[in-house]
């Protein structure tokens, strides 16, 4: 009897699968080989109809942990033609592109686009950099949508068709006059409280409600404003959508019926007051004593992403006997602060031959490491310690002038110390050349660092017109 009910199950078995496989042939009847081929073709036919190409809000940083950007694509006989808000409104930067077979159809940008790698690419402190992606699952296509994946970083996008009449430059040079005129920090229909206020981190491309400055929301920019990758909920009500006024900087969200007016945080500085010329003032040591000394340092905006005006970096020079040294400042746009980090100082050249090299002065010199010492123990023979400060600015009220200060209270100076093109610090040995090899170093007593200059007291950092 069990040899029967085996028997009778095996048998039904088999005539499900032939009905299965019946059913397959039904739903698909060309091979999943054929039907991909078909697919990648209708997506390449797809993305070259769009005569004026597809505008992408893309976001970086793995689960969306990253900024919000725009990208314009157009793509014609292989080539792919693209603008984004990260460069200058009139770049077109053109490559290759291709749909290429995977688990499902994937668009490439298989040759190097400026613009498109941009956010993609690796650093060497930084591997994942800006954790963008430059390959792209299709998920799912209409006439005027496209919708992917980024393939290594997973973040959802929708390719929309641009109209005809769109002008991509003018649509780009809105999206950054918008950035670049509307304030970060915003109160909620002019109520001062912090709770609902709303703080914009134009570098990270992020929103921030009340306190929270570690997770936030990231944004794009529009023509007319910002769009928030996920709403906002301020007193119940849902934020996403914000249009600016020109006029007085504000902003407006039609769907919570909130306008966002702008504030300035109590000891917030912006980065355009530390524009232009200052007076550094220090010490250095002349014949054993030490004597008031003073450069003038020029402070400047440099420039991030591609060829935009940066929010968080400056530069200064200064003039340092015959050498133009230049140093790196950092900025937050959040906190208002800026801070001259532990860096490597290079000599520039303005190209009018005037200024000498490190290399000068001491053979082999690439770069001065700048290095936090405290005068005081140095001085008095109790501290031989090298730090690694990052000095702040810190402005005094009572006698309205800013000071460089280091938060951890160890240094009060720097000292420059020559270092090869790897970054190898330099020793002057007691014939007078100089090495970076330490077994030639430890074998002479006299040996010593390659100090080029000492900075003491660094302090009465103020305007040059004062």
């Amino acid at each position: 009897m069990k040899k029967i009910f085996l028997a009778t199950a095996i048998a039904f078995a088999a005539l499900s699968l032939q009905s299965c496989l019946h059913d397959d042939e039904e739903l698909f009847p060309d091979s999943a080989a054929n039907r991909l081929e078909a697919a990648v073709k209708a997506d390449r036919e797809l993305l070259e109809s769009a005569e004026n190409g597809w505008e992408m809000h893309y976001y970086t940083g793995e689960q969306y942990t990253g900024g919000g950007y725009t990208m314009f694509m157009k793509f014609k006989n292989g080539k792919a033609f693209v603008s984004s808000d990260i460069a200058p409104a009139d770049m077109v930067e053109t490559s290759s592109y291709d749909i290429v077979k995977d688990k499902g159809p994937v668009l490439t940008f298989n040759t190097y686009n400026m613009v498109m790698h941009y956010l993609a690419q690796p650093f060497q402190d930084d591997v994942d950099g800006e954790q963008g992606d430059y390959e792209f699952v299709i998920t799912k296509t209409t006439q005027d949508s496209i919708y992917v994946k980024g393939k290594k970083w997973g973040n959802k996008f929708v390719m929309t068709r641009i109209p005809a009449s769109t002008s991509w430059k003018e649509t780009i040079t809105k999206m950054q006059t918008v950035l670049h005129s509307m304030r970060f920090f915003y109160l909620t229909n002019g109520v001062q409280d912090v709770s609902t206020a709303l703080t914009f981190d134009p570098t990270l491309r992020r929103a921030y409600l009340g306190s929270d400055d570690t997770s936030g929301v990231p944004f794009y920019l529009t023509s007319e404003g910002i769009e928030l990758h996920t709403p906002i909920t301020i007193n119940g009500k849902q934020v996403q959508s914000l249009k600016f006024e020109a006029s007085d900087k504000s902003l407006s969200c039609a769907d919570a019926g909130y306008t966002f007016t702008p504030y300035t945080p109590a000891g917030f500085t912006p980065l355009e007051n530390f524009v232009g010329n200052w007076t550094l003032g220090f010490q250095t040591m002349s014949n054993g004593s030490l004597r008031n000394s003073s450069v003038t340092m020029p402070i400047q905006q440099t420039q991030d992403l591609i060829q935009q005006t940066s929010f968080t970096t400056a530069v200064a020079y200064v003039t340092y006997g015959q050498l133009l040294l230049r140093f790196r400042f950092s900025y937050s746009p959040i906190a208002g602060t800026l801070t001259l980090p532990t860096q490597y100082v290079l000599a520039a050249d303005d190209g009018s031959g005037q200024y000498a090299k490190l290399s000068d002065y001491v053979p082999g010199c690439a770069a001065l490491m700048m290095l936090g010492v405290n005068s005081s123990g140095l001085l008095n023979g109790t501290d031989s310690h090298i730090y690694y400060p990052t000095m702040t600015t810190v402005y005094d009220s009572a006698t309205k002038k800013y000071s460089l200060v280091d938060a951890n209270g160890q240094a009060d100076g720097f000292a420059f110390i020559c270092v090869d093109s790897s970054g190898s610090p330099m020793y002057q040995l007691s014939d007078g050349s100089y090495t970076t090899d330490t077994d030639k170093v430890e074998a002479d007593e006299d040996a010593g660092l390659a100090s080029f200059m000492f900075w003491f007291n660094v302090h009465d950092f103020t305007p040059a017109t004062e």
